[in-house]
């Protein structure tokens, strides 16, 4: 499976991306899907009401990866001040493992620099998610020593199963 093509997502889209951002992140056990945080919290990863505010918001898009129509993968880009936080990047867990994550986060990466002229990047990962981190540390990411408790950034889709669970930010620069 590959991605054809890129557009970016238009608010009938939203259905769509909640589905699939939930599933890449709570996939069902048999999916084969390679990480995932269903393991630290417990609930959806976003809702509709979420992605509408994201939407509406200045300076941010959700970039889809698509096969032939459908989509397959989406990464949420967000311009602020002087760089781009990257974020919500989901792959459809039947096509995990086979590029379509790099392929999404380099697509994110040129837009922000096309569009916005932005050259630094950043991300929020579960501390946790070691295998997820070291991902992104080979697209040259680096660990920062800002850590942010999870109940903060969490919203009201989700919970903590572990106590005191922390995000780690990362950074990138061109």
């Amino acid at each position: 499976m590959n991605i054809t093509a890129f557009r970016l997502a238009q608010l009938d889209d939203a259905d769509a991306i909640v589905a699939l951002v939930n599933t890449a992140y709570h996939p069902a056990e048999d999916s084969g899907a390679w990480t995932h945080e269903s393991d630290f919290v417990i609930g959806s990863r976003t809702d509709k009401a979420s992605l509408l505010k994201l939407f509406a918001k200045d300076d941010s898009l959700v970039l889809l990866g698509l096969h032939d129509e459908t989509i397959i993968a989406c990464v949420h880009v967000e311009i602020s001040a002087d760089h781009a936080h990257i974020g919500m990047l989901a792959v459809n867990p039947r096509w995990q493992n086979a590029g379509l994550g790099k392929q999404m986060l380099a697509a994110a990466e040129n837009y922000a620099h096309s569009h916005f002229m932005v050259r630094q990047f950043m991300l929020i990962v579960i501390a946790l998610r070691h295998e997820l981190i070291a991902f992104y540390q080979r697209r040259g990411y680096q660990k920062t020593e800002v850590m942010i408790d999870y109940a903060t950034l969490c919203g009201d889709t989700c919970d903590a199963k572990i106590a005191d669970l922390k995000f780690t930010v990362l950074e990138k620069s061109l």
